[in-house]
């Protein structure tokens, strides 16, 4: 696992590497500490762990904060955030490969508390495979969750969930779209209105057209803006696949990196990357509530530890 930290402009100003714990599934995790070090997160077969560096790259200590059963999910995740109590937060799936959850993670690597974030397993039948996105924190202190599920007719289920700042669940909405068009979810941001934007990805056949999701503050669904790219038409069996990012900017307008995919008359396929600048009149810019803990100690200035058992 290899770790590079660049300045600002660019220039390497530091450089380790972290000896795997056991075969890695990969790295699902990176985070800053509050003394400017970091916490990275890498899943095992078996196991997550948690490791924590200084601000020079060195390894303080590494623990193991899931393991694969009913009651500690293994957090297959994005980065953690912090809550207000200033610990760890873990989107994860829980062993039935079900429940989407959060798991709660002390700054020391102890594992608190885990609280289910599905929408009730019976109003999705037959669900599996759940894809998750990272956690987004809000101005309550609470969290957005965007997930999704398989579901017994084939078509995948996109649903968004809001917790409070206690991790209870205050609501949650399912997107049923009609007919067979499949939708996913991904990069949920909050407005500064209080309503909530989330970007609909299709995700089967050859789609053509995305969309922001548009809810208010009590997750009913307001708007939905479809963006149709001419671009597209030029290449014959293509369309949109996983998009990679989402960028907010200042003038509340976003920046929207995409995969695309094309089937070619060998049957062999070809990738491509889509970029796009979106603009939706009268949206509100995004806020960012990401926490960072104050800290009062000492930035590292000792050299590397040796890596602990």
């Amino acid at each position: 696992i290899g770790l590079h930290l660049l300045t600002r402009n660019g220039p390497l100003r530091w450089q380790q590497t972290l000896p795997p714990p056991a075969t890695i599934i990969k790295v699902t995790g990176l985070t800053e500490a509050p003394d400017r070090g970091f916490f990275v997160a890498i899943n095992t077969e078996v196991y997550t762990y948690l490791v924590r560096l200084d601000s020079l790259g060195n390894t303080l200590w590494r623990k193991k904060i899931g393991k694969k059963s009913a009651l500690v999910p293994p957090p297959f995740t994005y980065d953690p955030v912090y809550t207000r109590a200033g610990n760890l937060l873990f989107h994860c799936v829980y062993s039935d490969n079900i429940t989407t959850g959060v798991m709660e993670v002390s700054q020391n690597g102890d594992s608190l508390t885990t609280h289910p974030t599905s929408p009730n397993p019976l109003s999705i039948s037959n669900t599996s495979n759940p894809g998750l996105n990272p956690l987004i924190p809000l101005r309550d202190g609470g969290f957005l969750v965007a997930a999704d599920v398989d579901s017994a007719n084939g078509y995948s289920r996109p649903f968004l969930t809001r917790l409070d700042q206690n991790l209870n669940v205050v609501w949650s909405s399912i997107y049923r779209q009609n007919g067979s068009q499949q939708y996913r979810f991904s990069h949920p941001y909050e407005l500064a209105d209080g309503s909530l934007v989330v970007l609909a990805n299709p995700s089967n056949g050859y789609p053509t057209t995305y969309y922001l999701f548009r809810y208010s503050a009590a997750g009913v669904l307001l708007q939905r803006y479809p963006f149709t790219s001419p671009l597209i038409a030029g290449f014959p069996n293509t369309g949109f696949t996983q998009p990679v990012g989402l960028q907010p900017l200042s003038d509340s307008t976003f920046m929207l990196v995409s995969n695309l995919r094309s089937y070619v008359a060998n049957g062999q396929q070809v990738q491509r990357t889509y970029l796009a600048h979106l603009r939706v009149a009268g949206l509100r810019r995004v806020v960012d509530s990401h926490y960072i803990p104050a800290s009062n100690s000492p930035l590292a200035t000792h050299a590397p530890v040796a890596f602990p058992a």
